[in-house]
């Protein structure tokens, strides 16, 4: 295994886990109250266990992703970018509905 591969596979792992980890803890302490991020700002809002349950689940749907390319990269190294290129999409892809859902907790 290279050097940059051993590098990726402990970063990819680390953020999985954190990730998985603080989602877990807003879904069930329900410890969120506001949001700030670019262009969004969500402040007082209503429907505060509503919002820890999605911010939660989408930052643990993150966590998973991460960890799934920290295992393919361990596992499928000859076909490390490919797969790393999905996984990343993937990503994206739940970044974007984690923004665009909570759009709908602005109103």
């Amino acid at each position: 295994m290279q050097d940059n591969s051993i590098i990726l596979l402990i970063i990819f792992s680390f953020c999985g886990l954190l990730l998985w980890l603080v989602g877990n803890h807003i879904k069930k302490k329900e410890a969120l109250k506001s949001i700030s991020l670019p262009g969004l700002v969500l402040k007082n809002v209503k429907d505060k266990k509503g919002m820890a349950t999605f911010v939660g689940n989408n930052l643990r749907s993150m966590g998973f992703i991460s960890l799934l390319i920290a295992g393919s990269i361990f596992l499928l190294p000859t076909v490390k970018m490919l797969v790393l290129l999905m996984f990343l999409v993937a990503l994206i892809a739940i970044c974007l509905r984690l923004i665009m859902g909570l759009k709908k907790f602005n109103k």
